[in-house]
């Protein structure tokens, strides 16, 4: 591998990096918002990548992430819940419906 290649490839990592970095910011920060306007509280205060894809859309190729995260209603239970992003924008965020409360 030429000294000019191994640069390129060493370019293209780091750029993955920093733009996973800041999908992973948004993703943050849209389930807190989500959280907070539901009344709910984010666990951890994190969220994890759990799944990576390309997709085609009107623009061309895209990549399409999916972060995961835990929310607690009462702070004894967990849910579920999902933020979509495609590129740097949000597709999709996800709360599991909470459970009626008794009568």
């Amino acid at each position: 591998m030429s000294a000019g290649a191994a640069l390129l490839a060493l370019l293209l990592g780091i750029w993955w990096w920093f733009v996973s970095l800041r999908a992973r910011e948004y993703a943050l920060e849209l389930a807190r918002r989500g959280c907070l306007a539901r009344g709910v509280r984010l666990l951890d205060h994190t969220v994890a990548r759990c799944g990576t894809r390309l997709v085609w859309d009107a623009g061309g190729v895209r990549v399409q992430r999916a972060y995961c995260f835990e929310f607690s209603a009462t702070d004894n239970d967990r849910y579920p819940g999902r933020v979509v992003l495609r590129g740097l924008y949000a597709e999709e965020v996800y709360f599991a419906p909470l459970p009626a409360p008794p009568e």
